[in-house]
């Protein structure tokens, strides 16, 4: 199934400043998203509301990830890993971009990206759609 990218404000502002590296990654999951949907991309997937316990705010983090559909995809930077899991079928990296998702309307909105440790989700202002 294929998935409409639209793009938050702040991601759009910052994406012509990325760096080339980044854009050819970020570019990659962009046109597999609208050709594809989610299904069969290399790196691993996840709701961001899956929080570790560990996490202090862990109960405002899910609350925040779930209000605003927030996930998040490993995109290669600056490598490709293998996962931990030894049967998994994904890779992961250092660095992930996160997104809104709505599977009923058919679209992810991108928003931003970062590094996955330490994970920090985007906020309300990184969340708007660019008109």
């Amino acid at each position: 199934m294929s998935l409409t990218v639209k793009l938050s404000i702040h991601f759009s502002q910052r994406y012509d400043g990325l760096p080339e590296r980044d854009l050819d990654h970020i570019d990659a999951f962009w046109d597999h998203c609208e050709k594809h949907g989610l299904a069969g991309w290399k790196g691993k997937i996840k709701p961001s509301w899956i929080v570790p316990e560990h996490y202090p705010d862990k109960a405002t983090r899910e609350s925040h990830a779930k209000l605003n559909q927030l996930w998040h995809a490993h995109i290669g930077i600056p490598s490709w890993k293998p996962s931990k899991n030894a049967l998994a079928q994904y890779q992961t990296s250092d660095w992930v971009v996160h997104f809104r998702y709505n599977p009923n309307e058919g679209w992810i909105m991108l928003c931003d990206y970062g590094d996955h440790d330490p994970f920090e989700l985007p906020e309300l202002d990184r969340l708007t759609e660019e008109a």
